[in-house]
């Protein structure tokens, strides 16, 4: 049996105690403001370093989108999916993770994989 008492004070110092009454009963006090109800706050408000690359990713992302369909279509006079920055890029290393995807599936399920690779 577990025995905790919570106790609201109003100095910044907190102590803890406990005790082992016996091999089955245990007791913790706990004196601090963060027993109080609205006293003691455990967020910071600010955002994580993940979120903030995160952000960072998407607006370098976005710059580079618009900014290269703007190039392309003032400079260029590109029009349609032509003013996709490096269109064929994107193209191939979508094609890559599909046929990524498709030898995995194909290694979980143990099926033979039958490309003969030649010897360079």
């Amino acid at each position: 049996m577990l025995t905790v008492v919570l106790t609201c004070i109003d100095s910044n110092q907190d102590s803890t105690k406990g005790r082992q009454d016996s091999g089955e009963e245990f007791h913790i006090e706990i004196q601090s403001r963060c027993c109080c109800p609205g006293r003691c706050q455990y967020s910071s408000g600010s955002i994580g370093g993940g979120a903030i690359f995160v952000i960072i990713l998407v607006v370098i992302l976005f710059v580079y989108i618009v900014g290269g369909m703007t190039f392309l279509k003032f400079s260029r006079g590109a029009t349609g999916a032509d003013m996709i920055p490096n269109r064929l890029v994107w193209l191939n290393i979508l094609s890559y993770a599909i046929d990524g995807l498709r030898y995995s599936i194909q290694v979980i399920r143990q099926k033979s994989f039958s490309i003969d690779y030649q010897k360079i």
